[in-house]
């Protein structure tokens, strides 16, 4: 009996195939799986092309004088060939192509799969006949796979799996996996059919990124281990209000109303932080507002009326999304009539015809919103709604190009920089990050508003959010934090990135801070809690894990509980202790217990003090890291020679995408590296192992170079603490060092990001 083939020499046969053909094919299946996810194992060769051109293959590839070939379903549009050598043991070749002449699949147009496929990798060359899916697009044909399969388990399963695994994966992009299932005529019964029949399913869902986080939405967030208890994802800003469509609005923004639907909005948060009355429309993404500031000041004031118009609004937009486009019509002209002004009653056309297209695909509708996008009070949403079609249709620089023109098109900032995100979004799910931050820093463009630069720093930190590196995103949602310390979410946000990224004093500090605006918040109750455990404050974490349990978070109560088992708390052992000392002859270890209890106290504030000294140094040190991460590139910058503390010279070289510096020598050696963005860097200390024969990562932390050029700080981080360095250039001549006290303190021109207070440097 034959041997399965492995992967690999099913790869040697991709290569002849890619030899074989004339022009690019799809691959789809495992192996094209194994392309974004390398854990995947498979030997079948799943190839979309015509029967001729199998047939073909087949004939050149396999000839039979050497190898046998059968079809195991005798089908000519479903043929399943295993292919075997008649005296070289290769194993069992499994080619089950796809053919295109069969009856066309489900809800599957491969032309709409292959744009933006890449070329099949083997051994780092690309094999340019032979072409592998976007992630969101081979993940669209597992999601169609696995509700079309009816046998056998295994392979419904494994359908599921490999649907799990692509849409864990870094490169892979919601919203265009969502376009694509918006393209069918049956997307809901899509995605009810799948909702069903992942029941059976569960283990497999429960390694899904998707599947948790949809928590958010229907149930309350789950905790993640952390030390001996579970850490609270909760970002502290589900315990808002939440608006609901019929309440009355106070203030509608432009940034609520015209940002795209692809990037997150400007006022999110303010919004959310609002007035429980506020309201948003459906789905609370800024085109489906459909008004500006100006509309909702041109509805008829009373509460009635606005209450009206916003449930009109809901039920229409629901119309017109499901499709039903003859009872949207109707209720978009009783819309109509409850905006005064017609400006407001011009944008509202606009995004109605954006809703209509969306229902129709009518090519007169695309004519009409080009034309509109000369208006110069509706140009910008006529932009932005080609920008949303351009993102459908897979056009992504289209939809970069016109997100950027509605930004220059829109009257008010707040909407411009809306606009500014979406168009960062969408470089950034095509993985050019250093495009998106020159948009998004570019777009400051001299304005210090301190507004404006929390947006910055909030999108920046979204879009620098690596599953295996959260100080970047630490350190900008930091500064964020800083500049807007009653914004609840971004506060918890940072709170949570740095205890992620080990900075427990800083993270402790900013949970601090969320808590003098929200006292209650049960979330950052119990994470100061575990963190305080983490510094060895145990009664502290005591107090904060009961305040969480008076604040009926379930997860503090079961980290309480914990302590209850492992640790006695001081306030329960202080009133058995009272109750002790007043029995007649209380033995004499009562009062020495109860001097401890005191001294405790004392040494858990002291310690609860030098944690916030250690926390303000860090935050300091962070605020010039983000202002650093600013501007552009300068990364010939760290190139100059650098003299270490210790007096050691060292100089950075780049190699492989990072700079890299040795010092030392045989047994002693040191390796450091720097991730360089802006005139900031992600750094890391390696040692040499003897043992191991290869270096060996130490510690790892930030680093900036200060305006001059002359200095580059850097903030070392090692378990729980922290320790600052500073390295001081040496004048090089001919180097960039010589000329640089000449230079401005910010080169590009970007406005400085100086610290808000004027604190000396730790």
């Amino acid at each position: 009996m034959n041997r399965p083939i492995d992967r690999a020499i099913a790869k040697t046969q991709l290569e002849r195939i890619n030899e074989a053909l004339q022009e690019p094919h799809l691959l789809i299946g495992g192996l094209a799986v194994q392309q974004y996810h390398t854990a995947r194992d498979s030997k079948d060769i799943d190839l979309v092309c015509d029967f001729e051109t199998a047939r073909s293959l087949l004939d050149e590839l396999y000839p039979s004088i050497d190898w046998d070939v059968r079809d195991e379903k005798q089908s000519e549009y479903r043929p399943s060939f295993q292919i075997t050598h008649k005296f070289q043991d290769f194993g069992t070749i499994i080619f089950g192509p796809k053919i295109s002449e069969r009856a066309p699949y489900a809800h599957i147009d491969w032309n709409a799969l292959k744009q933006g496929a890449e070329p099949f990798q083997y051994e780092n060359r690309p094999l340019k006949n032979i072409l592998v899916p976007t992630p969101h697009a081979l993940a669209y044909t597992k999601f169609i796979s696995f509700l079309s399969r009816q046998s056998p388990p295994k392979k419904i399963e494994a359908d599921l799996k490999d649907f799990v695994d692509l849409t864990n994966g870094q490169r892979f992009s919601v919203s265009l996996f969502y376009s694509l299932l918006r393209k069918t005529d049956a997307h809901d019964a899509l995605m009810n059919t799948f909702r069903e029949k992942c029941a059976g399913h569960l283990a497999v869902l429960e390694t899904s990124c998707l599947y948790h986080l949809a928590a958010m939405f229907v149930m309350a967030p789950k905790g993640r281990e952390r030390g001996h208890g579970a850490i609270s994802t909760n970002s502290a800003a589900a315990a808002l209000p939440e608006p609901a469509i019929g309440a009355v609005p106070t203030e509608i923004t432009e940034a609520q109303i015209l940002g795209a639907a692809t990037g997150p909005l400007v006022a999110a948060a303010s919004v959310a932080a609002g007035a429980a009355s506020a309201v948003t429309p459906p789905e609370t993404s800024a085109p489906e507002a459909a008004l500006t500031s100006a509309t909702s000041a041109s509805i008829a004031q009373e509460e009635p009326e606005q209450q009206e118009f916003w449930s009109l609004y809901s039920d229409y937009y629901s119309a017109m999304t499901e499709r039903r486009q003859e009872e949207g019509v109707k209720l978009f002209e009783r819309l109509l009539p409850l905006v005064k002004d017609d400006v407001s009653r011009e944008r509202i056309r606009v995004r109605h015809v954006e809703l209509k297209y969306l229902a129709t695909g009518s090519i007169g509708d695309i004519l009409t919103l080009e034309e509109a996008t000369a208006d110069k009070d509706n140009g910008d949403m006529a932009l932005g709604a080609l920008a949303r079609i351009a993102l459908m249709g897979h056009d992504y620089r289209g939809a970069i190009d016109k997100f950027c023109a509605a930004a220059g098109a829109a009257a008010d900032p707040s909407v411009s920089f809306s606009y500014i995100l979406d168009a960062a979004k969408v470089h950034q799910e095509l993985g050019e990050l250093a495009a998106a931050r020159r948009l998004l820093t570019g777009a400051m463009n001299g304005d210090g508003r301190r507004d404006l630069r929390h947006s910055v720093l909030t999108a920046l930190a979204d879009i620098y959010d690596f599953p295996d590196d959260k100080r970047i995103r630490a350190a900008l949602l930091a500064q964020a934090a800083r500049l807007s310390p009653a914004d609840v979410k971004v506060c918890f946000d940072a709170s949570f990135s740095l205890a992620e990224s080990s900075m427990p004093h800083l993270a402790l500090m900013q949970y601090a801070t969320l808590l003098k605006f929200e006292p209650k918040n049960a979330a950052a109750l119990n994470n100061i809690g575990l963190l305080c455990s983490e510094l060895d404050m145990s009664a502290k974490a005591a107090e904060y894990l009961h305040r969480g349990h008076e604040a009926n978070d379930s997860l503090a109560t079961a980290n309480l509980a914990q302590r209850y088992l492992t640790a006695g708390f001081l306030d329960q052992a202080e009133n058995l202790l009272a109750v002790a000392r007043k029995r007649e002859n209380a033995h004499e270890d009562v009062g020495g217990v109860l001097s401890r209890l005191s001294n405790r106290r004392k040494s858990e504030e002291e310690a609860w003090r030098a944690a916030i000294k250690v926390a303000v140094r860090e935050s300091l040190f962070l605020s010039d890291f983000a202002g650093a991460f600013l501007v552009p590139d300068a990364e010939e910058a760290f190139l100059v020679p650098w003299e270490m503390s210790a007096g050691k010279i060292i100089q950075f070289k780049q190699s492989t995408g990072q700079l890299v510096a040795e010092v030392g020598d045989k047994e002693h050696r040191k390796r450091f590296m720097l991730q360089a963005t802006g005139r900031a860097a992600t750094c890391a200390s390696l040692n040499w192992d003897k043992y191991l024969n290869q270096f060996k990562e130490s510690r790892t932390g930030y680093a900036y170079l200060l305006p001059d050029l002359t200095e580059m700080n850097v903030l070392w981080i090692n378990g729980t603490d922290s320790s600052k360095v500073t390295w001081r250039a040496k004048p090089v001549v001919g180097s960039l060092q010589v000329d640089a006290a000449q230079q401005p303190a910010t080169p590009d021109g970007a406005p400085s990001l100086a610290p808000l207070d004027t604190a000396p440097r730790g």
